[in-house]
Order: structure tokens, then C-alpha cells, then sequence
């Protein structure tokens, strides 16, 4: 396994050369493992297609997975009435059977355990004993669709939240007053400004962390909790955010 490659949380899947960013990685594998080179019509509708699913899907997500500051993979999607969907899943080909894809995976399902309960994908045919391996059913013979349930809710972690959900806000809020701080979901779900929040061991928000534009980071912990952990876990991937050009 490459250590040096980081997986971050995409933000904001408009901002300037991400789309690229992942319709190259596309290219690249599919012409590595099924020998098809993608032209112009592929490539416009590819990004048609993910500004749609931008515009119109309230709970979007996107990873990449970075060597340096170059993006080599990526896995996106987006949540719809408790069903999360994985729209795509790439690793540049110098980079598979690195367990990259696995990495993205188990992120997206990180993720998806706070939003959902169950996760959809179709399959290409040559990545089928991949998501079988991690744990996905075909839906029935000879079909290409897959699903997974979710069995448990985060615990003990750092999530991303692309978008705040109803039960996160209120948390957040209750957590934010008790630290003199108003906390503000639609900077979050209009600006897409950064946002993770940690779950204890009874899967209950217990701190959280934002960033702005500038770059400048707040957290927030609610009271009785071991302060220093939490915030250091919360600071560290924000960190890692804010030095990211995917932010």
C-alpha cells in the first residue's frame, strides 16, 4: 500500500479542474482495463451528467484519492431518501492493486453509515468480484446492480459532512451555543465551506469543525468530552483539507 496517497473529502465537486480531474482518471482506466477510448462524446456527456447530478441531488459526495497534489482516484455519488448511490469509482491504472479503490470505498461508506442504510451501484462488468469482495449482492442473476446494507452508525470517528443534515444542524447548534458560536448550516450547504464533525461511542455528535473561505478553522466540542483528542482528530483533517486544492 502507497502510505504517501491521501483520500480527502471533495466539498465542492464545481470548484475549477475537479470534473477534469475525475474524467481524466475515467479515461485512463477505461482504456486501461476494457482498451476504450473515450472522444468528445463520452467526455461531454460524462460532465454533463455529474453538473446534473451537482444541480439537482441535495446530498452529493465526492473523494479523491491524492498522491501529492495530484489526484490518481475518486468515488462519487450522492444520498436520495435514505439510498445512497455510488455514481463512480476510477483509480488511474499505475495505481491499482494498491488497494486505492478499497480506501475510496471505505470512505464513501463511512459517509453513507450517517446519511443512509443502504448503498446502490451498477457494476462494470470487470469490477464485480471487487465490490462482491467488500461485501455487495448482485439484486439478481446476471444483473449488474448492486447493494449493501449498512449495519452500524459511526462511531469513535471524524465524518465529512458535504451537507448538514436535520439531526447534525440541531447537534451542532446545541454544541456551538455552549462554545459562545452561532453556527451557520447554510454556509455549509450554499458556500460548501469544509465541515467534519466526530461521533462518540454511542454514535452521538459530540464536537465539530469548520472552515471558511480564508482557510480559518473553528471547533467546537460539547462539554464532559476528552477535549484534546477530539479536537486534535477534528483540526487534523480539517488541516489536511485546507492545504488540499479540493476543498
Amino acid at each position: 500500500m502507497n502510505t504517501n496517497i491521501n483520500i480527502l473529502p471533495i466539498f465542492n465537486q464545481s470548484a475549477p479542474g475537479v470534473w477534469d480531474d475525475f474524467l481524466r482518471i475515467q479515461a485512463a482506466a477505461m482504456r486501461h482495463v476494457y482498451n476504450y477510448k473515450m472522444d468528445n462524446t463520452d467526455f461531454e456527456a460524462a460532465k454533463l451528467s455529474l453538473k446534473n447530478d451537482w444541480r439537482h441531488y441535495t446530498y452529493n459526495f465526492a473523494f479523491g484519492a491524492n498522491d501529492n497534489d495530484s489526484m490518481i482516484g475518486f468515488i462519487q455519488g450522492n444520498c436520495i431518501r435514505g439510498i445512497t448511490t455510488i455514481q463512480g469509482l476510477y483509480v488511474m491504472p499505475q495505481y491499482m492493486s494498491q488497494h486505492v479503490g478499497a480506501r475510496l470505498l471505505r470512505r464513501a461508506e463511512q459517509y453513507a453509515s450517517m446519511v443512509s442504510k443502504s448503498i446502490e451501484l451498477v457494476s462494470l462488468l470487470r469490477a464485480q468480484g471487487f465490490y462482491e469482495h467488500h461485501g455487495y449482492t448482485q439484486s439478481g442473476p446476471g444483473n449488474n446492480s448492486y447493494t449493501k446494507r449498512i449495519s452500524r452508525t459511526p462511531h469513535c470517528e471524524t465524518v465529512p459532512v458535504f451537507r448538514p443534515t436535520p439531526q447534525i444542524v440541531r447537534a451542532c447548534q446545541k454544541i456551538a451555543a455552549g462554545n459562545g458560536y452561532a453556527f451557520d448550516a447554510n454556509a455549509i450547504s450554499g458556500e460548501h465551506n469544509p465541515m467534519f464533525v466526530y461521533f462518540d461511542v454511542n454514535s452521538a455528535v459530540c464536537g465539530f469543525s469548520v472552515a471558511d473561505h480564508n482557510g480559518d478553522i473553528r471547533v467546537c466540542i460539547a462539554p464532559h468530552q476528552p477535549t484534546d483528542f477530539i479536537h486534535n482528530r477534528l483540526t487534523r483533517e480539517m488541516k489536511m483539507i485546507v492545504r488540499s486544492k479540493t476543498r
